[in-house]
């Protein structure tokens, strides 16, 4: 298995214009990974107009048209998905992948909303999983996963030129 950073760096070595969506449910516990990450890029992020960041929480859909809007070079989706790894783990999911990783939390289904987005933007679309331990109703997000959320958003920013990775 390739490291994740590796992965993303070679995407991202480009630059451009960057969109990043965050999905899911800030009330299930790890479920809140990709949400996670969009509140710590906001929290370290400068005002930047070849970055935004979308809070997609369980709709991440309803972002479509702000995302084509702004019409990025690079689309980095993040949710917690079922990947089989032990909780906390990041992963970059290729499109073979997608129908294989579970995505839980979603008004339309995930794999839907990326065709469209991929049919619709000029531009590369990369899904970030984040391995939940615990999507229970009411639960708080995970030690694990706000770890791997914070190590993935402070890597964004340092592979943007924005900032030092820390986890």
């Amino acid at each position: 298995m390739s490291d994740w950073r590796e992965e993303l760096r070679q995407q991202l070595a480009d630059g451009g214009r960057i969109a990043v969506l965050g999905a899911g449910s800030v009330l299930c516990g790890d479920d809140a990974a990709g949400m996670l990450v969009i509140d710590y890029l906001r929290e370290q992020a400068q005002e930047d107009t070849a970055l935004l960041l979308c809070a997609g929480s369980t709709a991440p859909e309803n972002f479509t048209g702000e995302i084509k809007r702004f019409a990025p070079q690079h689309l980095l989706v993040v949710d917690a998905a079922y990947i089989g790894r032990e909780p906390g783990a990041i992963q970059i999911i290729t499109a073979d992948a997608i129908h294989g990783a579970g995505f839980s939390t979603h008004m339309l289904p995930f794999p839907l909303m990326l065709d469209y987005l991929r049919a619709h933007l000029d531009c590369s679309v990369t899904v970030i999983g984040v391995q939940p331990r615990c999507t229970d109703f009411g639960a708080d997000a995970g030690a694990e996963v706000t770890a791997a959320a914070r190590l993935l958003a402070a890597t964004i920013l340092e592979l943007l030129g924005k900032g030092a990775a820390k986890a």
